[in-house]
């Protein structure tokens, strides 16, 4: 008997949600084939590992067979990659939540800049993972311009993150070197006018796409099909790259000007540590990063065909560099202290504790 109350029938959400979840649990028991259990000769039965179609005539229904198991693993990957970004946002908000409680907030520097924005785009970055399996089965319809916000805003919003701590690194390097204060003072404007400037670009790029193609294209993967779209990929590149060269310059320098201070105790080597972890790290997964998108923009190869390519994509590329960080900053707010950088050339105060460690 129907457990559905008639007064209150179900509404529309719930039964599209309901009808994707049956629609995965159909899909994952057509994998067990009507002779399950029977033994079969090896003339019979060739199996194709790579689901590439390599069969033989005797099977030609196993092609099906692995689309569908394909479709069903990159459905399980993006709701393991939407929950771990979920992970990442109640994290960040618990810290959040701390500095307010100990009304930190405000008071916070650049914390309260860092995680509203790591928040945000983790949040998106969850909705979006958590609608593809869905979109993939038509269970949802999502216009593939809004698919294409939901992918690459939050890339963005973390670039926002990246660039705090460069300049971070920047203002004690040229401070490090005796730089005029006016010349340190410049840098802030500098980081202000560079983030306007992008999210200007960022929202033509997105309003230029609706007014140029404005008939509604559904898709069932988020893909790039405009040049409006194809242009937000290539500035995508441009300002990563730019990034990683310059993680690359301030972290290597201020490597250096560390390791040549006389003094060298536990807390340096500690310092050493972190940043050469912070420059070889983001610099290396900007760079890789690049790479890929330019395979898939320039030279037009599907790099994101295979169902592992995403996980394995955004986990290392994008959730280990968020968390490393994340994980400093967490240790930060225990040990709230103010910080400080020595040189033999000079001194500067800051609380960064992605540079720098308490004495």
């Amino acid at each position: 008997p129907s457990l559905e109350c008639n007064d209150h029938p179900p509404s529309k959400f719930l039964l599209k949600w309901r009808g994707a979840i049956k629609n995965m649990m159909r899909v994952s028991l057509s994998f067990i084939p009507d002779h399950f259990g029977e033994k079969q000769s090896s003339d019979e039965v060739q199996y194709d590992p790579d689901c590439k179609g390599n069969r033989s005539s005797s099977i030609d229904s196993i092609g099906p067979d692995c689309d569908r198991m394909i479709q069903v693993l990159m459905s399980l990957v993006h709701l393991f990659l939407g929950f771990v970004y979920l992970f990442i946002f109640l994290l960040s908000l618990g810290i959040v939540l701390k500095l307010i409680f100990q009304r930190k907030l405000l008071s916070a520097g650049w914390p309260k800049f860092f995680h509203p924005l790591l928040m945000a785009g983790c949040f998106i970055r969850s909705i979006f993972f958590i609608l593809q399996p869905f979109i993939m089965e038509d269970n949802i319809k999502v216009e593939n311009k809004t698919n294409v916000i939901l992918n690459s805003l939050p890339s963005f919003l973390f670039f926002t993150n990246y660039l705090i701590i460069l300049f971070i690194w920047a203002e004690i390097y040229h401070y490090a070197h005796r730089s005029t204060q006016v010349g340190i003072s410049k840098l802030r404007p500098i980081f202000i006018t560079v983030n306007v400037v992008m999210y200007i670009v960022i929202f033509f790029l997105y309003l230029l796409s609706y007014l140029m193609y404005p008939k509604p294209d559904y898709l069932n993967v988020s893909n790039a099909n405009d040049k409006a779209e194809i242009a937000l990929f290539w500035f995508d590149i441009t300002i990563y790259f730019f990034t990683s060269v310059g993680f690359l310059a301030y972290g290597t320098r201020i490597y250096y000007k560390f390791a040549r201070v006389p003094v060298y105790t536990k807390s340096r080597r500690h310092i050493l540590r972190k940043i050469q972890v912070i420059t070889v790290l983001v610099s290396l997964c900007f760079l890789i990063r690049i790479g890929l998108i330019l395979l898939d923009v320039a030279f037009n190869v599907n790099v994101s065909g295979f169902w592992w390519f995403d996980g394995t994509y955004y986990f290392c590329l994008e959730v280990i560099p968020l968390g490393l960080m994340l994980y400093l900053l967490h240790g930060h707010n225990k040990s709230a202290a103010k910080r400080h950088v020595n040189s033999d050339e000079g001194r500067y105060h800051e609380e960064s504790p992605l540079v720098v460690s308490p004495e």
